[in-house]
């Protein structure tokens, strides 16, 4: 991995964080592209560079996510077509909160050290 896609990663699990803290303060339709971009650590310039605006975060992470749980489902060996939503809703279910538990990465501590 490069440095220039370590530190894209990096702006982007840390703009998501920034975003999914934000929402626990105020309601989403009022935070702005300053508000998270200024609890991410990161400029405007870097988040556009990143997303390009406060819907794409969400898509995006929900897109990876669901392709991390398809992959882990696709891992199991006594997998079949017919197990993948049962155990999808399993998942959804034991993780109440789906879109803040799947998103600490790596780098997630440093992400929610900043504020």
């Amino acid at each position: 991995m490069t440095q220039k896609t370590i530190s894209h990663e990096l702006a982007k699990e840390c703009i998501f964080t920034a975003l999914m803290l934000l929402t626990e303060k105020q309601d989403y339709e009022k935070i702005t592209i300053t508000d998270i971009a200024r609890r991410a650590g990161v400029s405007r310039m870097t988040y556009y560079r990143v997303y390009q605006d406060k819907d794409d975060i969400i898509k995006t992470h929900l897109i990876e996510a669901f392709d991390q749980m398809v992959m882990e489902i696709n891992a199991q060996n006594n997998y079949t077509e017919n197990d993948f939503f049962p155990l999808f809703f399993r998942d959804c279910k034991k993780e109440r909160n789906f879109i803040p538990q799947r998103s600490e990465g790596k780098h997630a501590g440093v992400c929610m050290a900043k504020g």
